[in-house]
């Protein structure tokens, strides 16, 4: 039921529907705001639907990177709304067999979260932060490359295609064939973290992450490779995603400016006082 609703998205309600919270969520309190950049590793692997999907079918962890630019809007009760755009490099490593498939997967991704944060002391004068945040992740898949072969070998590379259907002119060994794949895909976003101030405007953010993915890659057999041992065609597998990244963050208030400028205004625009003669 939550699959069929979400191959009804379309790209263009999706685009909306993030233009309406971004405006709704950035007129609760538009004067303050935080901009930043973020960039950290992360661990993945693969959930399949079922037993029967895995069977044959190893996992191993795989490796990569994200990284993204964030805005921050602050709500009541020390609530805030974070807005994260980014790009992350993912994907599998799959031992089937004596073989192995290690692919690296390339993604545009969004985050929407809502975050809660609690005031603390790292030391003497020292104030802080930890919060706890959830929302919706997104991300459009771009495509990817990687190596298959045995297991211990360098193995041959390839890079992937997305394809409607699988066709007899297919044929070529150093691509694989993605059909039918879902490049969106969504999931769930839960997280932990810290901030501690660098200056009086500028804040340090660390945070761990857990994404846990709701859409399938494809299906029963959506990846196809040209090659008679190759056995990793099931795609029926969603992303477990870890993540630690690190984020420099810069704090603005536009009304507070604006007090300043008009307060400057006034000096500047102030008529000399004339003194009486005595």
């Amino acid at each position: 039921m939550i699959s069929l609703l979400i191959k009804n998205v379309t790209t263009k309600q999706l685009l909306l529907l993030l233009m309406l919270a971004m405006m709704s969520i950035g007129s609760v309190k538009a004067q303050k705001f935080s901009l930043g950049v973020k960039a950290g590793p992360l661990v993945l692997w693969s959930a399949y639907a079922d037993e029967f999907d895995g069977r044959n079918i190893d996992n191993k962890l795989k490796f990569g990177y994200y990284g993204a630019g964030l805005i921050s809007f602050p709500l009541k009760n020390n609530y805030s709304c974070v807005i994260e755009g980014g790009f992350s490099q993912k994907g599998r490593n799959v031992r089937f067999g004596g073989n192995q498939n290690y692919a690296t997967y390339n993604f545009i991704d969004a985050a929407l979260l809502l975050r809660r944060s609690f005031k603390f002391n790292l030391g003497k004068n020292i104030p802080a932060t930890w919060f706890a945040n959830i929302g919706p992740h997104i991300s459009y898949w771009l495509g990817g490359k990687g190596t298959v072969g045995s297991i211990g070998n360098d193995g041959t590379k390839y890079k992937i295609q997305f394809v409607d259907s699988l066709l007899a002119t297919h044929t070529d060994f150093n691509t694989l064939y993605m059909v039918d794949a879902n490049r969106w895909l969504f999931g769930a976003d839960i997280g932990v973290g810290m901030t501690a101030p660098i200056k009086s405007t500028q804040r340090i953010l660390v945070e761990l992450r857990f994404t846990w993915g709701h859409t399938f890659y494809g299906g029963l057999t959506s990846a196809n490779y040209n090659w008679i041992e190759f056995s990793d065609r099931n795609m029926r597998a969603n992303e477990r995603v870890i993540s630690f990244t690190v984020a420099y963050l810069w704090d603005f208030d536009l009304k507070e400016r604006k007090k300043g400028r008009s307060n400057k205004d006034k000096e500047v625009n102030r008529k000399p006082v004339k003194k009486k003669r005595r």
